[in-house]
């Protein structure tokens, strides 16, 4: 899965006050794109790595946010200037271009959004190309999601305030009226409905996704994952479940998500009542009839795969969500605590 990045090391740490060096890799956005080096591969076409631009690219007029390391090496994320002022004002056009012509002409007035040699490429089409490695990836929509909630939080959605950045952890503080908020992690799960040696598997409507998924759905105020699990299947094909287990968990930054994968069993009639606004398709597979996604990156996939080979966890009949184990997952690859 994305996360699964051994033996290369993702340390989320926050440590406040930090610079970047010269070296130093460098996010950038632009809505949902990440900027990457222009160069090519073999004089051809475009190259297949993921080559970020470093500090040492960057005029003034543009501050830096430690976001965390890989391999040991701080990440930052680039963010300009006039959208971290001190105060509730806009810098005026003035001072940036002040700025930027007295480092030598180098960059633009939106120096981070434009360096000779570089280009915007959306993070979809770099997942669907195959680009880079899969820990630059991960490292990639890691960045994204954290690069979104500070653009989104730098007022206060309580009293309007402009928000300051925590000192101790990795939160947004309102200096007015103390409203925390703390990066936007939405619970979802993802379910493999069984029935035998068959899989449920679907397709979303108007998604631009053309390979199966599973069942899946954010989890409601007041919920229990498996209260999501049996109400997803029931609103999405008609069908109840029972034997519910949990499988694995996965962060999927790219939609500020923390899926929760788990398997079920078909409880009844297996009859699908779909619900076609949602889905374009549902049906049963058996196990020789799946193929997987095209990259080897979600949750999903696995579970699709893990029933596929009959690897997937069992569970006795009867036994409660409260009796259910609760399997560990293979990592070691993090360390750290505040996200």
């Amino acid at each position: 899965m994305i996360q699964d990045i051994a033996p290369h090391r993702f340390d989320n740490t926050f440590i406040p006050g930090t610079s970047p060096a010269p070296d130093s890799p460098i996010y950038c956005f632009k809505e949902d794109k990440l900027l990457l080096a222009q160069e090519t591969a073999d004089g051809k076409g475009p190259s297949r790595r993921i080559l970020l631009p470093q500090r040492r690219d960057f005029g003034l007029g543009t501050d830096f946010i430690r976001l965390f390391s890989l391999d040991g090496l701080d990440h930052y994320l680039a963010c300009p200037r006039r959208r971290l002022h001190e105060d509730d004002r806009i810098l005026p056009e003035t001072q940036i271009d002040q700025d930027i012509m007295t480092d030598g002409g180098k960059g633009t007035q939106d120096d981070f959004l434009h360096l000779d040699g570089y280009h915007y490429e959306r993070l979809h089409r770099i997942r669907a190309e195959g680009r880079g490695e899969k820990y630059q990836y991960f490292a990639a929509v890691t960045a994204y999601q954290l690069a979104r909630w500070y653009d989104h939080n730098r007022f206060c959605g309580h009293c309007g305030s402009r928000m300051e950045m925590g000192s101790r952890e990795r939160v947004m503080i309102c200096p007015n009226c103390g409203n925390p908020v703390y990066p936007k992690i939405m619970p979802a799960v993802i379910v493999a409905v069984t029935n035998g040696d068959r899989i449920l598997m679907t397709k979303y409507r108007n998604r631009g996704i053309g390979y199966y998924a599973l069942v899946a759905g954010f989890v409601e105020i007041g919920e229990t994952f498996e209260d999501t699990v049996r109400r997803e299947v029931m609103e999405e094909t008609g069908l109840t479940v029972k034997n519910i287990r949990y499988y694995k968990s996965q962060p999927w930054g790219i939609a500020d998500d923390l899926l929760a994968g788990f398997y079920c069993d078909l409880d009844g009639d297996d009859a699908i009542r779909m619900d076609e606004e949602e889905l374009s398709e549902a049906a049963w597979f058996e196990r020789g009839q799946i193929e997987g996604q095209p990259d080897h990156l979600s949750l999903t996939n696995e579970m699709m795969l893990t029933f596929r080979d009959g690897r997937e966890p069992s569970g006795g009949e009867g036994r409660g969500a409260e009796e259910e184990s609760f399997p560990e997952t293979a990592g070691g690859q993090f360390t750290g605590g505040d996200f």
